[in-house]
């Protein structure tokens, strides 16, 4: 197990961050490789692995996220995600971690994909923007 402290832990790495955590290539980083590798990371560890295919894992529970796209490949995107995830952990804190960081990592790339139908790059601090319009909306 990788020496970590005592603490809740969410990794949100981009396929090549991966590659170095996990020692799987790009074309080796399948769902049964992901999980043997997030094994060496400390029980109940979330991993959000960001790619075309965002997927996000913890232990045996794998969430296949079908919206995103390659408009969200920009400097402080995964800040962003980081942010809100942060936000969705603290703000619902009642609610299961994996629940709230994949709703999180969706309503990311979901204001993304709304975004991109008026631009070619979607940018981080218009994700932030949208985040209060989009929590009320989804309320309702």
């Amino acid at each position: 197990k990788k020496d970590l402290p005592d603490c809740h832990l969410t990794l949100t790495p981009h396929q090549k961050e991966w590659e170095r955590l996990s020692g799987f290539r790009i074309p080796e980083q399948t769902v049964s490789n992901t999980q043997k590798a997030l094994g060496e990371f400390r029980v109940g560890t979330i991993l959000v692995a960001k790619s075309h295919k965002t997927a996000v894992y913890q232990g045996e529970k794998v969430a296949h996220l079908e919206v995103g796209g390659p408009y969200q490949a920009t400097g402080g995107m995964g800040d962003t995600l980081a942010g809100m995830i942060t936000g969705f952990l603290a703000q619902f804190a009642s609610i299961d971690r994996y629940k709230a960081v994949t709703v999180a990592t969706w309503l990311h790339s979901a204001i993304a994909d709304d975004l991109a139908k008026n631009a070619y790059v979607v940018l981080p601090t218009l994700i932030s923007k949208a985040i209060p319009s989009w929590m009320k909306k989804l309320s309702l």
